[in-house]
């Protein structure tokens, strides 16, 4: 008859089960699991569970997606699930998002926990007037839990091969993050193309904050050429700042430096946007019983 198993890191439900006493196991079969930790789900025609608290599935359907909301499943011949180390590895996999097949693989890795794992992430693909055929393969790489850098080596027929570059950060006072990107030469245009953004917050304690944002591309046709997306290529205006500010419970003042980078070539210098070199915000607050003072 049907039969729960259930302990502090997994719940499996099954037609029938067994349990060897000796090997500390118990096999489920016509069987569901879930990992509220995670939380993960899925079901098996076969699911054997061990005392080191690995899971072994046969011919398998693994989703981390809510029940009324799957986005992605993997589909595959077999997984082995380690709770402990929080790491499952599948053979024979088919990847479907929105039902739809987009990854198929003899052998796939993937984390069961909040904990990130450094590998490949899923592909784009595409065939742009500009690029030619464009593919990029992004590869993760969890460097420490507070560091991350992500490497996006991408091919495009009519330009040639692109590195991008996603680095992230996290300080106990600071956080930040470094997009680069590098064509060391574009087959099409001749000469080498790059594009820089970067953004920073350091909290200095005492209401002291400085914040900073600098994006810069090596051409005007950058995003025209090389960019992804309506969004992108729309630009006109690239900002760069440095905001030193300090907040009181009362009042405020904001130091900033701020120009831009103009890329519409249409653009005459005088529709250029004002330069602030630099430029003092103050506000404050103040209510009495007699006298009241509000100023920006």
């Amino acid at each position: 008859g049907r039969v729960t198993y259930t302990d502090p890191e997994v719940k499996v439900y099954g037609e029938d089960a067994k349990v060897d006493r000796d090997a500390e196991t118990i096999e489920f079969t016509g069987a569901g699991f879930d990992v509220p930790s995670r939380p993960a789900r899925g079901s098996a025609d076969r699911i054997l569970i061990q005392s080191d608290s690995k899971i072994s599935l046969l011919r398998v359907l693994f989703t981390t997606c809510p029940v009324d909301n799957t986005a992605w499943e993997l589909h595959a011949k077999g997984i082995t699930l380690d709770v402990n180390g929080g790491v499952g590895t599948a053979h024979g996999v088919k990847l479907k998002f929105k039902g739809v097949p987009i990854l198929y693989a003899p052998y796939f890795s993937f984390p069961i926990n909040d904990q990130r794992k450094s590998g490949f992430l899923t592909p784009a693909l595409s065939d742009r007037d500009r690029t030619g055929f464009d593919l990029t393969v992004p590869y993760y790489l969890n460097i420490a839990p507070n560091y991350d850098l992500t490497l996006e080596p991408r091919y495009m027929s009519k330009r040639g091969v692109q590195l991008g570059t996603e680095f992230r950060y996290l300080l106990p006072a600071s956080s930040g993050q470094i997009n680069f990107d590098y064509l060391p030469n574009d087959d099409a245009a001749g000469y080498k193309r790059t594009y820089l953004n970067y953004r920073h917050r350091s909290d200095f304690g005492d209401g002291w904050q400085i914040l900073t944002g600098i994006e810069e591309v090596s051409d005007d046709m950058y995003f025209e050429d090389l960019g992804t997306g309506i969004g992108v290529t729309s630009q006109t205006h690239l900002n760069r700042f440095v905001d030193l500010g300090y907040f009181a419970p009362y009042w405020s003042v904001v130091t900033r430096v701020q120009d831009y980078q103009t890329i519409d070539a249409l653009l005459t210098e005088d529709q250029y946007p004002y330069r602030r070199l630099p430029q003092m915000l103050f506000n404050g607050r103040w209510f009495g019983r007699r006298l009241t003072f509000d100023s920006k």
